[in-house]
């Protein structure tokens, strides 16, 4: 009885300390708060940039209060993964950042219903993102790499994607640099994706989707140090 008890408590242990590993940290020391946006104005604020504009409006039910909305073309059936529908924090390059935002996918459940994080942005040919979607395969949910036009998954096949249900509220929460050359990705506290071996890079940070529509609410991003874009470009 007595060695029963000691073999389920060193399982727990082992299992606590496994799900602890895979949770999101703090901010580490040093990263201050670079956005703090809860969207309460009836405007788009003036320090993100989106594109097209007129697919970007401020909305209710946010999480709460107000939110920031797009509204994507959802009459597209074909499953595509690079965004179109992008929003960036305007003017400002990061490397390393701690990105958090609450998302709702309120898009019509026509194929394929998703959200992308852009990072390391320096053009339409160069630039990282991260696809969640509610359809797992080749080429769709997972870490993406744009290079000199060349789209590369980094992540293998996934066959756990994300059920955005209806009027569900995601966490996202996406580590980048915090461990060198290290991408961390977490829904809702569970870490999704590791990737190694990144170049730290400045670039636009932002967010989006190949279509269809999505709120984001509670966006706040923490970064050692940031650097004008136009100092960049």
């Amino acid at each position: 009885m007595h060695n029963r008890l000691l073999a389920t408590f060193v399982f727990l242990f082992i299992t606590m300390m496994l799900q602890a590993q895979d949770a999101p940290g703090k901010v580490p020391p040093g990263y201050k708060v670079v956005v703090n946006e809860s969207f309460g104005s009836d405007k788009v604020p003036k320090t993100i940039e989106t594109s097209p504009s007129g697919q970007w409006l401020i909305s209710k039910g946010g999480k709460p209060g107000k939110t920031l909305k797009f509204i994507g073309n959802t009459q597209n059936a074909e499953i595509k993964v690079i965004p179109v529908v992008k929003a960036f924090i305007k003017e400002t390059g990061f490397k390393s950042f701690v990105f958090e935002a609450d998302v709702e996918q309120c898009g019509r459940d026509y194929n394929c219903r998703d959200f992308s994080i852009i990072f390391n942005y320096i053009d339409e040919n160069n630039y990282h993102f991260i696809h969640l979607a509610s359809v797992a395969g080749e080429m769709c949910h997972g870490v993406f790499q744009m290079e000199a036009g060349v789209l590369t998954m980094l992540t293998p096949e996934s066959d756990e994607p994300v059920n955005w249900g209806v009027k569900q509220w995601f966490r996202i929460r996406v580590e980048m640099g915090v461990e060198a050359g290290v991408l961390k990705t977490y829904l809702n506290g569970n870490l999704i994706w590791e990737v190694s071996g990144l170049e730290e890079k400045f670039g636009l940070i932002g967010f989006g989707a190949p279509d269809g529509s999505a709120k984001i609410d509670n966006l706040k991003i923490w970064a050692p140090e940031t650097f004008p874009v136009g100092a960049l470009f």
